[in-house]
Formats: C-alpha cells, sequence, structure tokens
C-alpha cells in the first residue's frame, strides 16, 4: 500500500512538472517551426537547405566539441557548490569551444570543395565563428536546468526563435531573404540569449573565485564516457543531411528539411519526459526509477504513435499549410521517416535513465552500432530512391537503436521488454488520474 501511494506521489509530480516544462516546449518548438516556416517559403527549397546546411555545420561541430558537459552538470549538481559548478562549466565551456572553432576552420578549409561546394569559404568562416556562442547557448541552458532555474531556463528556449524570426523580418524588411541574412539572424538570436545568461549569472561569474581544475578534470572525465554516445546520437539525426547534400544537392536537403522538422516536433514529446527524468530518476531508488522509466516509455510511445499517425493522414495539408506547396516532394520521405520517428522516442527516454544509473557506455554502444547503420544504409538507399532512401535508412537505424537500447536496460534492471511499449488498461487509468490532477 505505501509501494502504491509512493508511486502514485511521484507520478502527480512528475506529471505536474512535466506539464510546466512541456508548456515551454511546445512554445519553443512552434517558435522553431514558424522559423522554419517562414524561411522555407522565402527562401524555397534551395535556399532552405543551404540555410539548413550551414546551421548543421555549427550545431554538429557544438556536438563534437561539448564532450559530454551537459551530462556532467546533471550528475554533479547535487554533489557541489553552485558557484564552483558555474565558474568550472563557464571555464570549460570557452576552453573547448575555443578548441573546437580552431579545429572547426582547419577541416572546412580541407574539406569545403568536396562537402560545401555551393559555399565560398568566407560564409563557412563566419559559420565557424558561431561555434562558441552556440556551445555557450545550450550548456546554459543544460545548467539552468540541472539547478532548477527553469524560468531562466524557459526564456533561453522561447526568446531564440522569438528573436530569430525578429532580426530575419528586419533584415528583409531591409534588404532582402537571403540565405546570408537567415543565418545571421540565427546568430544574431544566439548572441542575444548568451549575454542575458551572463547578465543573470554575473553575480558569480565576475566573482573573484579561482577555479578549481581538479573539479573541471572530474567534469571532463565523467562527460566522455557519455560524450561518444552523446555525439552518435546527435550524427544520427543530422549526418543524413550532409548525405543527402553529397549524393542529391542542397536543394534535396531543403525538401528533407521538412521531414526532419515534423519529426522533431513529435519528438518534443520524449525530450520533454527526458528533461524530466534527467533531474528525477537520480533521487529515485533503483526499482522505483525502474518503474517510473516503463511508465514514461509507455507515455511517450502512445502518444508519439498518435502523432505520427495525424501526421500521415494529413501529411500533404500540414506541407502545404506550413512549408508550401512546393515542397510537396517531400511527402513521400515524411511517410517512410515515421515509424523510425515512433521507435527513437522510446530510445531517447530509457536513453537517458541508462545515463542516470551510470551506464553512459551502454547509450554510446547503442548510438554507435544506429549511427554506422545508418550510414551504411543511406549508402545504399540514397542512390537508389533520393530522399525517400534516406528516411528509410533513418527508420531502419532508429528501429535498431531502440531494440538495443531497451535489451540493454532490460539486463541491468532484470526488468521484461513489453514494459517499455504498449500501456496495459490499468495504467491508462492510472495515467487519466494524473493528469486530472
Amino acid at each position: 500500500m505505501k509501494k502504491n501511494l509512493l508511486k502514485i506521489s511521484y507520478g502527480k509530480r512528475l506529471t505536474s512538472f512535466t506539464m510546466t516544462i512541456a508548456v515551454v516546449q511546445v512554445l519553443g518548438s512552434l517558435g522553431s517551426l514558424f522559423v522554419g516556416a517562414v524561411t522555407a517559403r522565402l527562401l524555397g527549397p534551395q535556399g532552405r537547405g543551404e540555410l539548413t546546411l550551414l546551421v548543421l555545420l555549427c550545431a554538429l561541430a557544438v556536438s563534437i566539441g561539448r564532450c559530454g558537459v551537459a551530462h556532467s552538470v546533471f550528475y554533479y549538481v547535487a554533489k557541489t557548490e553552485k558557484e564552483v559548478l558555474i565558474r568550472s562549466i563557464i571555464f570549460l565551456t570557452a576552453v573547448l569551444s575555443l578548441l573546437t572553432f580552431a579545429i572547426a576552420v582547419a577541416m572546412v578549409f580541407l574539406t569545403h570543395k568536396i562537402f560545401f561546394p555551393n559555399f565560398g569559404f568566407n560564409i563557412l568562416l563566419i559559420a565557424c565563428c558561431s561555434i562558441p556562442l552556440y556551445m555557450f547557448y545550450l550548456n546554459f541552458i543544460a545548467l539552468f536546468q540541472a539547478m532548477r532555474q527553469l524560468t531562466r531556463r524557459n526564456a533561453q528556449i522561447i526568446l531564440h526563435p522569438c528573436l530569430n524570426l525578429s532580426i530575419f523580418c528586419v533584415l528583409v524588411f531591409f534588404y532582402a531573404p537571403t540565405v546570408f541574412n537567415a543565418f545571421f539572424a540565427w546568430v544574431g538570436a544566439s548572441i542575444i540569449c548568451v549575454c542575458l545568461a551572463i547578465y543573470q549569472l554575473r553575480s558569480v561569474i565576475f566573482k573573484r573565485i579561482k577555479i578549481n581544475i581538479p573539479f573541471v578534470r572530474n567534469l571532463l572525465s565523467f562527460g566522455f564516457k557519455s560524450h561518444m554516445g552523446n555525439l552518435l546520437k546527435d550524427m544520427l539525426y543530422r549526418v543524413d543531411m550532409f548525405l543527402v547534400n553529397f549524393f542529391l544537392g542542397s536543394a534535396a536537403v531543403g525538401y528533407y528539411f521538412v521531414g526532419v522538422t515534423l519529426a522533431e516536433c513529435i519528438w518534443l514529446i520524449p525530450e520533454v519526459v527526458g528533461t524530466v527524468l534527467s533531474g528525477t530518476l537520480g533521487r529515485l531508488s533503483a526499482s522505483m526509477g525502474s518503474s517510473l522509466t516503463a511508465v514514461s516509455s509507455k507515455i511517450v510511445y502512445l502518444f508519439s504513435l498518435c502523432a505520427c499517425i495525424f501526421v500521415l493522414v494529413f501529411r500533404r495539408i500540414i506541407i502545404v499549410l506550413i512549408f508550401g506547396k512546393q515542397f510537396l516532394p517531400a511527402e513521400w520521405a515524411l511517410v517512410a521517416l515515421m515509424p523510425g520517428v515512433v521507435m527513437l522516442a522510446v530510445w531517447k527516454v530509457v536513453a537517458m535513465d541508462l545515463i542516470v544509473r551510470g551506464y553512459p557506455l551502454k547509450f554510446s554502444f547503442t548510438a554507435l552500432i544506429a549511427f554506422v547503420s545508418m550510414v551504411i544504409f543511406d549508402f545504399i538507399f540514397i542512390p537508389m530512391w533520393g530522399i525517400v532512401g534516406a528516411s528509410v535508412a533513418s527508420t531502419l537505424a532508429y528501429a535498431l537503436a531502440t531494440y538495443l537500447i531497451v535489451m540493454c536496460y532490460v539486463s541491468v534492471t532484470k526488468g521484461m521488454t513489453k514494459f517499455f511499449f504498449i500501456p496495459s488498461f490499468d495504467e491508462l487509468f492510472q495515467y487519466a488520474r494524473w493528469f486530472r490532477i
């Protein structure tokens, strides 16, 4: 009886916390979707594809250079003083971002004619200059989330797309809707958000406190354990864009952008749950954490499945309303991607549990196998079926990643595979009780 009451108590708290974060995540995602729709309509498939590649260059460089810092923040937030954590994270971010920038510039200089034939080196150099800004932006969000300063975290998430759109509209009004202006708007939004975070943390940042180098090493050491998995996870989402550009050109990237954008809207569900779990599981017992993860994965699976069915049924209407008729060639790529979107939603939830439990290498293993598989499938299917082939490759890789991580989780917790997917009627009734509170 006491155990059931405890489960209900955590369920109520989790639901309340989740709904608070969900509202912000929805607003942020809607803002990003609106920015994507506006830029797609104004730039067309070719321009939207080129903008996607520029942002992707920065995002992937940051994924490589962050070295798992965000996971270190979640792990150490309850184990060290706040001031020490903040200054250590800022110091580590500064060092990593500068190193990443230098490596990115060298790599772009050597390979831009192969992977970015439509871009001049100067605009790629500007994209590289945005790497430190974007790394600080993401790490500030992780820091605010770990410290439960949700108001500041939420402001960052909502402000960025709003500022992005506002700056782009001003540039379009005074100049023209170009790829460079759209990218400059994205960079400008990052600058403002980072400056806001620095101002909010000024009492700690500008305080004369010696950097704790041993603690910085500990942050980096723990981060490296999950870094490979986190990096491969990001590459699993994005690297196929580069392969689509390599085989088909930037216009095809613009069409493929439609499927990826709508997939990210559906992944909002597991992202919200994962955000909550990252700050909750570490405070629970192992058995309670397993129960919470099983319940969460079922909720995520059910909602993601319903969302994907909705997108499949109304796909043409959705594409035309959001992006315009010129993006209708993306229709079947979207269809092929939806099954994988449902499967990867469960992977996101289970992966967060494994990381919090201290098994980041298992998370990394599943991401590595899925990434290698996706690249192999891309080389097979993209030449055969174009962007539909890229979607098929992603779906197969996502399904493999989910299968592997559930098997890993079952081996760790001695659970049962069926606990992660279809909820029972009793569980549906329990979920309804939580959401009425």
